[in-house]
């Protein structure tokens, strides 16, 4: 790039002072500097182009990795989330179902000494005390 500015400013200065002849001989002479920066310029050109369809292709394999990581999480949050909800039915389902089984005994058999286990402080441990106490003041009023 040097060589060709100390030519371009021979050959305007040429010019300029009127000696256009001269300008062209010196540009004959400096065809092989030109052509040199041609030759550089377009070797760069295509290592930018080269270099952006690398960092390009690094983009595009980022970005399928991003979205196969989004969809594990996804698929593992949705997982996670099945899992809970599985314990938490479990939990309650069997609790009903332990309720039912002591109230059918209450209602067929009068047996007022069928406890629930009462542990916990959620809804379904405050059903279990509350018919506790039930039985409790039934079987205290029947003696």
């Amino acid at each position: 790039m040097d060589a060709y500015v100390v030519v371009a400013e021979r050959i305007l200065a040429d010019l300029h002072q009127g000696r256009k002849e001269e300008g062209v001989k010196i540009l004959g002479e400096a065809r092989q500097t030109i052509d040199g920066l041609v030759t550089a310029l377009n070797d760069h050109s295509q290592y930018n182009y080269d270099l952006a369809t690398q960092n390009a292709d690094a983009a595009y394999a980022t970005y399928d990795r991003a979205k196969i990581l989004l969809l594990a999480v996804i698929v593992l949050f949705i997982a996670l989330i099945a899992t809970i909800g599985f314990i938490m039915y479990r939990h309650v389902s069997g609790s009903l179902s332990s309720m039912v089984a002591s109230f059918s005994r209450v209602e067929k058999d009068l047996d007022f000494t069928v406890r629930l286990p009462a542990e916990g402080r959620d809804e379904i441990a405050k059903v279990a005390r509350a018919f506790n106490a039930l039985t409790d003041r039934l079987r205290s009023a029947s003696r």
